[in-house]
């Protein structure tokens, strides 16, 4: 109601967490990390659960982080077998995004 009253039709956003911490799975949990953002309650959630991340950079779609999704519905989805950066060796396995650490 807080989103509405001031005009607020749609939201997109991010994970609501600080970099290193697990997902939250309530609003209060938001609130304590953010105590001076506006927080949307949506209710609370079973699990948290990370954003799926794939790096198309490569010439080939490469997964980052698991999210809900797996390969192979990112695949049917892209088109185009989606790889797992665990599966291209060695170089490739410093972290580019959190949930990799």
């Amino acid at each position: 109601k807080a989103a509405q009253h001031v005009g607020v039709q749609g939201v997109a956003a991010p994970s609501a967490n600080l970099f290193g911490s697990v997902s939250p799975t309530t609003a209060a949990h938001v609130r304590e990390a953010f105590p001076t953002l506006l927080v949307l309650d949506g209710g609370a959630c079973d699990i948290g659960i990370e954003s799926t991340i794939i790096d198309c950079t490569r010439g080939a779609p490469v997964l980052l982080r698991p999210g809900m999704l797996s390969l192979s519905q990112l695949s049917e989805a892209a088109g185009v077998p989606v790889l797992h950066y665990y599966t291209l060796g060695k170089p490739n396995l410093v972290a580019k995004v959190v949930g990799q650490l």
